[in-house]
């Protein structure tokens, strides 16, 4: 098996993040992952998504589900914090 499969599981509501960021860098500047492709990717972590009443950075949407995930566990009811998308605004800056 995957020992990696929850980990992946909960990377998936970002998955849309990384690729529009990816189409972006792609287009902007081809395929290659030079160092200017890896900072717009790195930066995605700092990227605001829309988390409950507010918005919130990627890395602590990242660590808001995997809280709320271990409390479902615990309760043993689902209720996780997920992410919505970011505004198009948001999503069109991405990988620039």
């Amino acid at each position: 098996g995957n020992a990696f499969a929850l980990a992946d599981d909960l990377m998936e509501p970002f998955r849309p993040l990384v690729d529009c960021a990816v189409r972006s860098i792609v287009g902007q500047r081809g395929s290659e992952v030079d160092t200017e492709a890896k900072q717009a990717l790195a930066h995605l972590i700092a990227t605001d998504v829309p988390l409950g009443d507010g918005v919130t950075p990627v890395s602590l949407a990242l660590i808001k589900l995997a809280t709320s995930l271990g409390q479902s566990f615990e309760a043993g009811s689902l209720s996780l914090a997920l992410p919505m998308p970011p505004d198009p605004l948001t999503l069109a800056g991405l990988g620039s």
